[in-house]
């Protein structure tokens, strides 16, 4: 499945580096949170707030992962609970990038 994840440009270099591990995340169960598509702008407004980052400083990553390692959290919102490769991932874009086209996700 090819899915997306928010975060900042901060951490880019070490997700390329490493990939998306879930023993680096930060919420209250170990699991890296992935977003379909249509949930992109929520995604970005997300990981703002919860990091306190401008728009500019928000990527956007496509990460192609098998389905049995995932579980929806809800409509459009997936966790996965294994490690993800940085083969694995595409930059896509920054948030000021999605914030200029309001109808694609």
């Amino acid at each position: 499945m090819k899915l997306r994840h928010a975060t900042t440009r901060q951490r880019l270099a070490s997700i390329q580096a490493e990939g998306l591990r879930v023993a680096k995340a930060q919420g209250k169960e170990p699991a890296i949170w992935l977003h379909t598509a249509s949930k992109t702008h929520w995604a970005i407004a997300h990981t703002q707030k919860r990091h306190g980052s401008r728009l500019t400083d928000i990527v956007i990553l496509e990460v192609q992962v098998s389905r049995k390692t995932l579980r929806r959290a809800w409509t459009g919102l997936w966790k996965c609970y294994v490690d993800v490769q940085p083969s694995a991932l595409k930059v896509l874009g920054t948030g000021e990038d999605y914030a200029a086209s309001p109808l694609e996700g």
